[in-house]
């Protein structure tokens, strides 16, 4: 069957890190990169986006002449804030008038998924909206009385970061990348929504929903686990986690690291990837961050990734939201020289070379827990 002719709409940052894994997009060719005019992507290569070297893809910002090309106009999310109604929405109606099939990756409202879902029947294309399976979205409670945990007999990897924009996804999908290539037959959960796109399962809905009480959430995600486990046989599990593993501040919450307390107390880790904002970190800060794993969450780290976004300290207590400040990853290639002696290692996964060592370094860990016999 050939191919699907996709274009992204608003492309940026966001998006990059499935930009560089699209073999991972089955029955889908990415043929246009559209981003808004004011947010300087205009005729660049598209790993401008992020600073993490180029795609040989260039964003434009006509989305009249990209339509053309396409044969699915998928809208995603974006770190730039952009109004749906004002500019999304115009875009969603306008494709679907010139017979093209909508597919929404974006979170939506539930009165915006009714108009779009409306327009596309009366255009007659296609609609498909993949922010969430439904399966996902219903699970009864359960008693004190009632709550147990399934051994997870699989090696399971986490993926887990300081907080948000720490190249987590790029990490996960490295990962499975590297794995896959050597012949491991992988499970695995993302940190997003719509990862059943790339092949693999979403972070389940259920960890966000605040009518459950936490410890179901707790029991649910295991049983998922061991649900994934029996169903898929896999080798290896991987595990992204969203969110951070404790708040900034009062002000800046990072999920208060809820979700990684759960997730850790559902499974055991046998090997963990932490990545960190870039900042001018010495041996010790590491040092003191495995300890607080260690104890706060019960897992041991097995290596570190500094991203190549920097977290602006100053501007998001002024503003009290976060505020980041993206950086050339080659820099983070420089800063890596500092930490080569440290005995848990430190990686950069924007770098193809630093991206490899890490996962083997995984593969080694797992090695050494001898918990996988076909590694």
């Amino acid at each position: 069957m050939e191919n699907k002719k996709v274009l992204i709409y608003p492309y940026d940052s966001g998006f990059t890190p499935i930009l560089r894994h699209r073999q991972f997009l089955v029955g889908y060719e990415i043929v246009s990169l559209v981003s808004p005019g004011g947010w300087g992507l205009k005729g660049r290569d598209s790993g401008d986006a992020d600073k993490s070297g180029h795609t040989g893809l260039n964003v434009t910002a006509d989305f009249d002449e990209a339509l053309e090309l396409c044969d699915i106009v998928m809208i995603v999310d974006s770190e730039k804030h952009l109004d749906f109604q004002k500019y999304i929405m115009p875009k969603v109606f306008t494709a679907a008038e010139h017979g093209k099939d909508i597919t929404v990756t974006a979170q939506l409202r539930d009165e915006d998924l009714k108009t779009i879902s409306q327009k596309c029947k009366e255009a007659g294309v296609g609609f498909k909206y993949l922010n969430y399976p439904e399966n996902h979205k219903k699970f009864p409670t359960i008693t004190v009385e009632n709550e147990f945990l399934y051994n997870i007999n699989t090696p399971v990897v986490f993926v887990l970061g300081i907080g948000e924009r720490t190249s987590k996804f790029e990490i996960q999908l490295s990962l499975r990348e590297k794995f896959l290539s050597e012949g491991y037959k992988v499970s695995q959960i993302g940190t997003r929504g719509y990862c059943e796109l790339l092949g693999f399962h979403s972070f389940p809905e259920f960890m966000f929903n605040g009518t459950l009480p936490e410890t179901n959430k707790i029991v649910f995600f295991n049983h998922l686990i061991k649900k994934i486990e029996n169903d898929e046989q896999p080798d290896v599990i991987i595990i992204g986690i969203p969110g951070g593993i404790m708040p900034f501040n009062n002000n800046l919450t990072n999920r208060f690291g809820i979700l990684a307390y759960e997730v850790s107390q559902a499974l055991p880790s046998d090997s963990a990837i932490f990545s960190c904002h870039y900042a001018e970190y010495d041996n010790n800060y590491f040092k003191g961050l495995s300890d607080l794993v260690k104890y706060r969450l019960g897992f041991e780290v097995g290596c570190y990734n500094i991203s190549n976004v920097m977290f602006d300290w100053v501007n998001s207590k002024q503003e009290n939201k976060n505020i980041y400040t993206t950086l050339d990853s080659t820099y983070i290639d420089e800063k890596l020289n500092l930490y080569s002696k440290m005995e848990i290692p430190v990686f950069n996964v924007q770098n193809t070379d630093s991206a490899g060592n890490m996962s083997e370094h995984i593969i080694s860990k797992l090695a050494d827990y001898g918990n996988a016999q076909c590694i």
